[in-house]
């Protein structure tokens, strides 16, 4: 093997343990994974999110699912109890040194859940520190990176041209 096969495959044994992670922590609480459908008959309603089309003669356009929310919140509604998902979702013209269109997320619901239950739950800096988070900002930074966020959502929408 050579240096470079041994480096993709350690990352993708360290990504299906960082799955497998996420999985047995859900699992240890009694959350149930659920699938939900990429393609949708309607759009999000978020303006700041750009959706991939999907057109079909028999169905008429579709849109590949920026978040599995309403298909998860469906499933609440009929009795599902605590669920997750984790798997990819699609997000048109994000993309940068920190984004790509396709991406994967962890999305859950809690029922009977108190707003601080969930709070600490997901707190981030336990959760980054059992690998469960990609990233965490710190708070002496979060001013730059909303700023620098923003820049890339107004550069997005203007084709790049500021106001001036």
């Amino acid at each position: 093997m050579s240096a470079e096969s041994d480096t993709v495959r350690l990352r993708l044994v360290r990504r299906a343990q960082a799955l497998h992670e996420a999985r047995e922590f859900f699992s240890k609480r009694g959350v149930i994974e659920v699938d939900c459908p990429a393609l949708s008959a309607g759009a999000a309603i978020d303006v700041n999110i750009d959706l991939f089309a999907a057109p079909s003669s028999i169905h008429g356009k579709r849109f590949l699912f920026s978040s599995p929310e309403y298909a998860m919140k469906r499933l609440l509604c009929h009795g599902s109890g605590d669920i997750y998902y984790l798997g990819h979702v699609w997000r048109h013209e994000e993309a940068g040194d920190r984004h790509c269109p396709e991406f994967l997320i962890a999305e859950w619901y809690r029922t009977g859940f108190s707003f601080q239950q969930m709070i600490e739950e997901s707190a981030p800096y336990p959760a980054a520190g059992m690998h469960y988070l990609h990233d965490v900002i710190d708070p002496r930074e979060t001013r730059d990176y909303i700023i620098r966020a923003l820049e890339i959502s107004r550069d997005r929408h203007t084709g790049g041209i500021s106001q001036h």
